[in-house]
Parts: structure tokens; sequence; C-alpha cells
């Protein structure tokens, strides 16, 4: 799949991320949480689409101005939509997570 057709296919499961986030707090009666979650979904894929080196949830919870607990579970939802992340390990136990190439 060429480049561009990747980047497509992350901008739609982003997409999908995002409006299920998003139903699930209009669902609550949350409807400016719901536009917070859509743009971190974005936010978050961004930000690692910008270290190909990857980023450690700390420093990924940093960028988003979130808690590391909510950058983890933004990289677990993410990753269970379909969103091409892999996991890096360096420095013996450290991991960083990247868009997959």
């Amino acid at each position: 799949m060429s480049r561009r057709g990747t980047r497509r296919r992350i901008a739609d499961t982003v997409l999908v991320v995002a409006d299920r986030w998003g139903s699930e707090e209009r669902a609550k009666g949350h409807e400016h949480r719901a536009d917070y979650f859509v743009a971190r979904a974005f936010a978050a894929v961004a930000v690692l689409g910008t270290h190909p080196e990857g980023l450690r949830v700390v420093e990924l919870a940093a960028e988003l101005g979130v808690s590391r607990a909510t950058a983890y579970r933004d990289v677990g939802m993410l990753r269970r939509a379909g969103v091409p992340l892999e996991r890096v390990c360096v420095e013996g136990d450290v991991a960083r997570w990247r868009l997959a190439p």
C-alpha cells in the first residue's frame, strides 16, 4: 500500500474511533467531552506521526496534556480500532509507540 493510502486508512480509522468516543459521551449528555475526544484522537495520531522513532507513553501524555493513564487508554483504544501502532522496545523494558511504517 502506498504511503498516501496508509495515511488515508489511518485517518479513516481515527474517524471511526473518534466517532465511537464521541457517541459514548453524547449518549451520556457530555457534548463538550465528545468534541474533546475527537480532537484528542486526531492529536494523538498527529503527534505520533511526527516522531518516527516513537514516543514513550509519558512523552505522549505530555504532548497531549493528559495524564499517563489517559495516554495509555488512548493508545489501547487506537490499537483496538485498527490504527497501525507498533511497540518498539529500547533501553531494556522502555517501550516507545509509533505509527507502523
